[in-house]
């Protein structure tokens, strides 16, 4: 780092014995390093002031800056995006940096563009569009632009750049060469019509008791969602039409005449046509025939293409005063199921407790717009945003449903049920559920928007002052417990309850008996147990029981009929509802006709004589090996092997007591032997 002093030795240095006046002398050396480092190389003749010199200072020169550098590391600097809402019918621009951290690269190196996934791609993956690279310096960066992105499916992207994805240049570090994702979100332009009402004065905004999309359980339809509005007015109030088009009649079920459409409009539940015939022409603003009860059904478009006609370029004027609300309850969070719509539209998941939220998690918003005067207009979106404790947001935020249009080709059943909850994680055109596995443990508050009637492109942006009507931000604080699940614990062993409160695990032949185990969990999470026999059998005849943090689970049990060879095996396997489990067993004695399994035969020589009664005695009092197997000394059937089991023997063989009762075994065709 500074020069040197003299005297002194250098890293490298060579001795020279003479030189004259006028000549020069070369050294050359080898110099190497293993560190990535920047070094100040100096040189230093006559180092030790040997030499008598006519100028002493001038002996130094330097420095000479050498670097050394490790492998080549790229990484992708940044990403940039010339527009992350275009329209579908716009093209985007993406440019992207790159960096070389490490040592220079001569080769040459890939760069791929993934258009639309939701996770990382891996290596040797063929990107959507890539380009090649050869050299880059290093510590030098190198931008490139990919032109003229056209929409393709679906509506969000997440894209992501990978350089050097074919991993044909060795880097330092393999692992860093993903950038991304980076949210595109393709918008469908605006319908551009601007039309009166159909019921004079068309230039003055008239009530509204039915809004587009809104949920309707009853009527000749039964379940549907409702395909326009609803505009309240007495019988016979005339109606014109918004627009000059041909004509074309609707009949309802009956086959009555009951409709119209002028052009894409529907004008529905009207009588007293002034059209003469199906296909006639009518002006904007003509007299098309009266209401035939108490409201006209207007829609915009037909065939399930129908647009909310209360949006902006839609019916005009028409202003919005009325605040969405939230229901006192409004969040719900369930277990994602992959088959969930339906008729109804319902999430069938069960229902995660927002302490314990975990895995695929579906949100449901309980919300309305408000009734005021007559006047319904609906809600306009719903979205959500997941934010940190402070409610800081950590993700962009997700605009799920705009209720202005139908869905194409799927039915608009896929987005709530009837009560107006709205599964806003369902979104049609992405991944239906929040994940939450890629979340660390930890709380986090959801943030839900519910909007009015408004145009969707410019609600996009937050602070967005053009909006309407805006309920949003309602914060609802959710603890994450993804990571750190943990297997539940199972306390002492299976613990046998059958026919009393302590039966040594003594399993009696063909009766019932009661297992019991206890078990608990670390992370709260509810349990439920799961009970095998033998071969790993599950007891399919046991319901699956479902269990608090601490709990106790119960298990009838009947043994077998027939003789399972040698024992009968059974096992407990508690479980989590995240996945964790834990496991112990019991190994049960029901012993078959194969292993000589005659009661009160105590030395197994196949029959029931004075020398059962030697062999007990040498067991009990003299500590000899016991009977095999031992239940078939339990001869008076108490689930004990002891002096009463003597006493019982010599009763029956020699003074005509009951016989052995080993019930816990199978019975043998011959019970006892005659003497």
């Amino acid at each position: 780092m500074f020069p040197p002093g003299v005297p002194s030795t250098g890293d490298y240095y060579w001795w020279t014995w003479s030189l004259d006046p006028g000549y020069s002398v070369q050294f050359s050396q080898v110099v190497t390093n293993n560190e990535v480092e920047t070094w100040h190389m100096y040189g230093l003749t006559d180092s030790y002031g040997e030499v008598t010199e006519e100028n002493e200072c001038n002996n130094l020169a330097g420095p000479v800056d050498v670097t050394w550098y490790g492998l080549p590391d790229l990484v992708i600097d940044d990403i940039w995006v010339s527009n992350s809402s275009p329209f579908m019918d716009e093209y985007i621009d993406v440019t992207v940096t790159i960096r070389n951290q490490g040592g220079p690269i001569d080769g040459t190196f890939r760069t791929d563009l993934y258009y639309n996934r939701s996770t990382p791609p891996p290596p040797y993956t063929p990107g959507n569009r890539s380009f090649s690279k050869t050299g880059l310096g290093a510590g030098e960066s190198y931008y490139y632009t990919f032109y003229n992105i056209s929409y393709q499916s679906p509506y969000l992207w997440k894209m992501w750049v990978y350089v050097d994805s074919w991993l044909n240049i060795s880097e330092d570090n393999e692992n860093n060469n993903i950038g991304g994702p980076v949210s595109i979100f393709w918008k469908e332009r605006p319908i551009s019509d601007d039309y009166g009402w159909p019921i004079h004065p068309s230039n003055q905004q008239h009530a509204i008791s039915g809004t587009f999309m809104e949920w309707r359980s009853t009527g000749d339809y039964g379940h549907h969602f409702h395909d326009g509005i609803d505009i309240p007015a007495s019988e016979n109030t005339p109606v014109y039409s918004v627009s000059a088009g041909h004509t074309q009649f609707v009949t309802d079920q009956s086959g009555d005449t009951v409709g119209l459409y002028v052009d894409k409009f529907l004008y529905y539940h009207i009588k007293d046509f002034t059209m003469p015939q199906d296909g006639g022409w009518v002006n904007s603003d003509s007299l098309i025939a009266k209401i035939q009860t108490n409201h006209l059904h207007f829609n915009d478009g037909q065939n399930q293409e129908e647009v909310n006609p209360l949006r902006e370029y839609g019916i005009t004027p028409f202003t919005d005063n009325i605040n969405p609300i939230f229901y006192s309850n409004p969040i719900t969070l369930r277990e994602d199921d992959p088959n969930v719509g339906g008729w109804d539209g319902g999430a069938d998941g069960a229902i995660i407790d927002k302490d314990s939220v975990y895995g695929n998690v579906d949100i449901i918003v309980h919300a309305k717009d408000e009734i005021d005067a007559g006047r319904r207009v609906g809600l306009y979106a719903i979205s959500y945003q997941i934010c940190d404790q402070d409610c800081w947001p950590l993700s962009g935020e997700i605009l799920n449903f705009v209720f202005d249009q139908w869905e194409s080709n799927y039915y608009v059943n896929f987005i709530y049920a009837d009560t107006f909850d709205y599964i806003i994680t369902n979104q049609i055109t992405s991944n239906g559920y929040w994940n939450t596995t890629g979340w660390s443990d930890g709380t986090y508050c959801l943030r839900i928007n519910a909007y009015d009637i408004v145009s969707f492109y410019k609600k996009f942006v937050l602070k967005d002052t053009t909006k309407l009507n805006v309920a949003h931000c309602f914060l609802e604080d959710v603890e994450v417990k993804n990571g750190g699940n943990h297997n539940p614990e199972i306390e002492g062993h299976l613990h046998c309850k059958y026919p009393y409160d302590e039966c040594n695990e003594c399993i009696k032949y063909g009766q019932e008996f009661v297992l019991e185990i206890t078990a608990t969990d670390p992370d709260g999470d509810s349990m439920y147990y799961e009970w095998y026999a033998d071969w790993g059998w599950f007891i399919v005849d046991e319901e699956t029981t479902y269990c608090d943090t601490i709990a106790e689970n119960f298990i009838t049990y009947l043994a077998p009929s027939f003789c399972p060879p040698g024992y009968d095996e059974l096992s407990v396997t508690v479980h989590d509802v995240r996945g964790g489990w834990a496991s112990t067993e019991g190994y049960l004695g029901v012993y078959d006709l194969g292993t000589n399994c005659l009661c009160g035969d105590v030395n197994g020589d196949g029959s029931i004589n004075s020398a059962d009664i030697v062999c007990l005695i040498d067991y009990l009092y003299k500590g000899f090996l016991p009977p095999y197997p031992l239940e078939k000394a339990d001869v008076n059937n108490d689930c004990m092997v002891k002096g009463d089991d003597l006493t019982y023997l010599i009763n029956y063989m020699f003074k005509g007591g009951p016989p052995p009762e080993c019930g816990w075994i199978c019975p043998s065709q011959k019970l006892v032997e005659s003497f």
